[in-house]
C-alpha cells in the first residue's frame, strides 16, 4: 500500500526519480542488453511528472530484448512423416548483441483418428530451419500404443518445450516450431491447439 501511495504521486523529486530509474534499468540489465530511446529526461533542481516518468519506464520494458506471439485461436494439423517436418508456427526478433536466446513453445496436442494395431507417436521441435526436423535439440514426443482401441477422435494434452540458441552476431533470428508423426503407415493426424510461441535474450557479456 504504502509503494502505490508513492508512486500515485503526481511530482517526485530529481533524487527519487534518479532511483527509480536505476532500480528499474539495473533489473532489465539482468535480464537483457538493448538500445532504449528514453522519452524524457530531466535535470538538477527541477521535479518531473508522473506521466513522464511512467513514459521513461514503459520504454524501458519495450526495449527488452525478446518476442513473444500468441499462437491460433483454432486449431494447426499436420501429417508429415518423420523425418520430414511441417512448420506450424513461426517466430521472429531482433537481437542487439551476441548472446543465448531461449525459446518456448507451449500448447495442447493430439492425435486423430488412432488405429488398433499402429503405435502413433507425434512429436514437436523448436528449430532455425523451416520444416526441418533434424539437428540437435529436445523433442516432445505424444504417443498412443498400438494397442488403444480405433477412435476418431482423442483427448488433448498440454505440452512445453524449451531450447537455447548461440547467437554468434546481432540482427533478425527466426525460429520454427515444426511437427512430425511417426513412421508407421495409419493414416492419423497430428494437431496443435492454442499455442503461445516466445522468446527471451539473455548476452553472454554486457559490451
Amino acid at each position: 500500500m504504502r509503494i502505490r501511495k508513492y508512486l500515485s504521486r503526481k511530482r517526485f523529486s530529481m533524487r527519487q526519480v534518479v532511483g527509480l530509474l536505476m532500480v528499474v534499468f539495473l533489473g532489465v540489465t539482468v535480464l537483457a542488453y538493448a538500445a532504449v530511446t528514453i522519452p524524457n529526461s530531466f535535470t538538477p533542481n527541477t521535479t518531473a511528472k508522473a506521466s513522464e516518468v511512467n513514459a521513461n519506464f514503459q520504454a524501458l520494458v519495450n526495449g527488452m530484448a525478446g518476442a513473444k506471439t500468441a499462437g491460433p485461436s483454432s486449431t494447426i494439423n499436420f501429417t508429415s512423416r518423420y523425418p520430414a517436418g511441417s512448420q506450424l508456427l513461426t517466430l521472429s526478433t531482433t537481437i542487439p548483441y551476441l548472446g543465448k536466446v531461449i525459446v518456448t513453445a507451449s500448447g495442447s496436442v493430439c492425435i486423430i483418428n488412432h488405429q488398433t494395431g499402429s503405435t502413433d507417436v507425434i512429436y514437436l521441435k523448436i528449430s532455425k530451419t523451416s520444416a526441418a526436423f533434424a539437428g540437435t535439440g529436445p523433442f516432445q514426443e505424444y504417443r498412443i500404443d498400438q494397442t488403444e482401441p480405433s477412435q476418431v477422435s482423442f483427448s488433448c494434452v498440454p505440452f512445453s518445450i524449451s531450447d537455447v540458441f548461440d547467437e554468434t552476431s546481432a540482427g533478425q533470428v527466426t525460429y520454427y516450431l515444426n511437427g512430425t508423426t511417426d513412421y508407421t503407415a495409419s493414416a492419423f493426424t497430428g494437431q496443435i491447439q492454442q499455442v503461445s510461441f516466445y522468446a527471451l535474450y539473455a548476452p553472454n557479456v554486457l559490451p
